[in-house]
């Protein structure tokens, strides 16, 4: 679909190959960026190369994420030379790594990131490719549903002033296109560098992780999994997802992992639920319209975020004045529990719903939901400061969650410090900014069943 694509250079270059620089869209199904470098490779009458690069040290990131992503890259490399594309595995610089293939290519793709060292990483290869091998070149936005540009040109207030823009555009951008084979199949005699056949264990021995997080045991990482775990719900949970904000339930959709690594196309995620909805009666539209809601409105409300708001991951920069004013007014308030950042990480608070929820990140490498807001409430109301709270915050999310150090990560951490929400009535340590308690968690759902669910995790109590 050309509304996603950017030709960034329109230069003619012989080459051996298409080089399609896989970074943010780790999937063959339903990838626009793949679907294009096949394009142009039929239409050349040329081979597809993708190329994979690992830094070894990876910023925030350990073997948790490493291992889930590259359960996925193996999965691309297999899938990949099922249809006749070229793959290869390089490790260390992006820049020094990319430019080994460079030469050889006769057009260059890549797919867009939204996040500050993703945008960097891609202005510095463009810069790279206009100075020294200048070809072709486009960028392809794979993994929204509306290209965020398109959607709105600037940071959006709410997902209320988001969604109207993207429902002008959704119908347009829910079409998919077939995914293409190529003509021309690939030879690994045309390149000899770069590696192929790694494992995980292989790639992980030589990365520089300064957290020792293992890899989870309860999420598996790859667009194959990926599948299982989508049809998974679509057939048993789906038609109770007015019920997913309950912890002691498990009917969240659980996409978010393979979202931030771009295992599966959200397009495609939320095409497959329209199809369900319509050919069943036991699924609701309200159902339906929060689904929407949650994986496209507000994920999407998250990469603009991101994209827009260059201090997306600073405490001075990630939410409004009224939030600011406020948190200001009661920075002095006494706070009936303070906990150290050791404390929280080892689960040693008086409140037993929120050592529940961190032990469930530690274990399985995600939270839920719903959870994950009460858990952040509370490291609001027992930390010193409001910017401690949310380096606290920021820190254990990203360090033990998956999906950490992702747009919806960012997003949904601002939002317990006021982003996208209002201002509500005053109380002492959170100001207006929106209050939970445990009280709450009661009166609403189970939360005995939820502590039972709990302790059925490896290692808890």
């Amino acid at each position: 679909m050309k509304e996603r694509i950017v030709h960034e250079f329109s230069v003619e270059k012989k080459g051996k190959y298409i080089l399609y620089w896989m970074q943010q869209s780790q999937r063959t199904i339903k990838n626009d960026a793949l679907n294009l470098a096949i394009e142009r490779g039929n239409a050349l009458g040329l081979p597809v190369l993708v190329v994979f690069i690992s830094l070894p040290d990876f910023p925030g990131a350990n073997e948790r994420h490493f291992s889930f992503m590259l359960q996925g890259i193996e999965n691309v490399e297999a899938n990949l030379k099922s249809k006749g594309i070229g793959f290869r595995y390089s490790f260390g610089k992006i820049e020094v790594e990319l430019e080994k293939y460079l030469d050889d290519a006769q057009e260059f793709i890549m797919d867009k990131g939204y996040l500050k060292i993703q945008k960097k990483w891609r202005d510095n290869i463009k810069s790279l490719v206009a100075s020294k091998y200048p070809m072709n070149t486009y960028m392809v936005e794979s993994d929204v549903l509306v290209p965020l540009e398109i959607a709105s040109t600037k940071e959006e207030y709410s997902a209320r002033t988001l969604r109207t823009k993207i429902n002008k555009h959704k119908d347009f951008f829910l079409v998919e296109e077939d995914d293409l084979l190529p003509k021309v199949l690939w030879s690994d005699t045309l390149v000899k560098i770069g590696e192929v056949g790694l494992s995980s264990e292989d790639i992980i021995s030589r990365m520089n992780f300064k957290d020792n997080v293992g890899e989870s045991k309860y999420f598996k990482g790859g667009e194959n999994a990926a599948y299982q775990v989508l049809d998974d719900f679509l057939k048993n949970k789906f038609q109770h997802y007015l019920l997913r904000n309950h912890p002691e339930y498990d009917y969240m959709s659980s996409m978010s992992p393979y979202l931030h690594f771009g295992q599966i196309s959200v397009v495609d995620i939320i095409n497959r639920a329209r199809d369900e909805f319509f050919i069943r009666d036991d699924i609701s539209q309200e159902a339906y319209d929060s689904f929407f809601d949650e994986l496209i409105v507000r994920r999407e409300l998250a990469m603009n975020f991101v994209y827009y708001n260059e201090k997306y991951d600073q405490f001075e920069g990630i939410t409004y004045p009224w939030a600011y004013e406020t948190m200001a007014n009661h920075i002095d308030d006494p706070r009936e529990y303070i906990y150290s950042l050791d404390e929280f990480e080892k689960c040693q608070t008086h409140d037993i719903y929120w050592n529940a929820s961190m032990k469930e990140l530690v274990e399985t490498g995600k939270m839920h939901t719903y959870m994950r807001m009460y858990w952040c409430k509370k490291i609001i109301e027992w930390t010193k400061n409001y910017e401690e709270a949310y380096n606290i915050s920021i820190y254990l999310n990203n360090k033990y969650n998956i999906d950490g150090r992702d747009a919806n990560s960012y997003a949904g951490i601002a939002w317990c410090f006021g982003k996208h929400d209002r201002a509500w009535k005053e109380r002492e340590v959170f100001g207006k900014l929106r209050y939970m308690n445990a009280n709450g968690l009661n009166r609403k759902f189970e939360m005995e069943e939820y502590l039972e669910k709990t302790k059925n995790y490896t290692g808890a109590e």
